[in-house]
């Protein structure tokens, strides 16, 4: 996700301004936050130009963690089954 995606919608001017200068771990953090839901109001134009990069961000953040947790079960298994995968160099 970066800033032009979100200037690529007809979203508010000020709210591409705020994100436009975000780098993408806050850009990501503030999209997740938007508030997309107005009552239900699905044809609201508003609501259509939050609720996209808000669950994009909240999907993105899921996929992040899921990563770590992979990369804290990989490196539990090779420590106790192939520490040399560890110690060489990248």
């Amino acid at each position: 996700m970066t800033a032009s995606a979100i200037s690529s919608v007809s979203a508010d001017p000020a709210l591409r301004e705020t994100l436009a200068s975000l780098n993408n771990p806050a850009l990501i953090r503030r999209c997740a936050h938007l508030a997309p839901d107005r009552g239900g109001d699905y044809a609201d134009v508003q609501a259509a130009t939050l609720v996209t990069p808000h669950l994009l961000a909240q999907r993105m953040e899921q996929l992040t963690e899921q990563v770590r947790d992979l990369q804290r079960r990989l490196t539990a298994v090779a420590q106790t089954h192939a520490r040399q995968l560890l110690e060489r160099p990248l």
